[in-house]
């Protein structure tokens, strides 16, 4: 007998799974396991009781994540940093309050990332002379993070590659359909976060 998935569990399909069921009417009851149980459990997310839509939607979020992911690499490439490197000089710069900085709490907290980890590439950015660390007169314990002139004058580089790229991301948004994108990406990223606290909640097959 196969062994019995927590209600609600979603199973990946394989990309290519996914884009062979592209041409499946979404009206077919596309569910899991015994084929009468969808992935999902509220009614919002299904059409007459079948999940395709949900599933072909998670397929659709993972492929643009998957996608963003490797432009943030190639940007980083770029600018001779990894990618992650290069998410954190892009978020000080919007970030900094002026000229006076941001903190690792807000730059951990912009990055949906743990404090630790921005400590730790902010060491090697400012190793590498594109970061630099001033006292914060609002709270002794913290410091602010700022780019050096060096770091400003790589991302004034990188901005028309950036703005290339993003404006073929998002070329099919218009205002109302990017002020709607910004409302719920807002939302599932905080749903995400609980969702993956529960799902470490279940013990793993030994």
């Amino acid at each position: 007998m196969a062994p019995r998935l927590p209600e609600g569990a979603y199973v990946a399909e394989s990309g290519e799974t996914a884009v062979a069921a592209r041409g499946r009417s979404p009206a077919r009851r596309s569910s899991l396991g015994s084929g009468k149980v969808p992935s999902v459990s509220r009614t919002a997310l299904l059409d007459q009781g079948s999940d395709y839509r949900f599933r072909q939607l998670v397929q659709d979020i993972l492929a643009v994540c998957a996608r963003v992911q490797a432009i943030r690499e190639e940007f980083g490439r770029t600018a001779g940093l990894t990618g992650p490197q290069y998410s954190l000089i892009v978020a000080i710069a919007h970030l900094a309050e002026s000229e006076a900085g941001t903190t690792v709490n807000q730059l951990a907290n912009h990055l949906h990332v743990s404090g630790t980890y921005v400590t730790a590439e902010a060491n090697k950015l400012e190793a590498a002379g594109l970061l630099l660390r001033a006292p914060n007169p609002k709270d002794k314990r913290s410091v602010l993070l700022k780019l050096t002139r060096s770091g400003l004058e790589l991302l004034d580089q990188m901005i028309p590659v950036i703005r290339r790229i993003n404006d073929e991301i998002f070329r099919d948004l218009a205002r109302a359909d990017f002020e709607l994108l910004v409302r719920l990406m807002a939302g599932l990223a905080e749903s995400a976060a609980d969702a993956l606290a529960l799902a470490r909640v279940y013990p793993r097959k030994r």
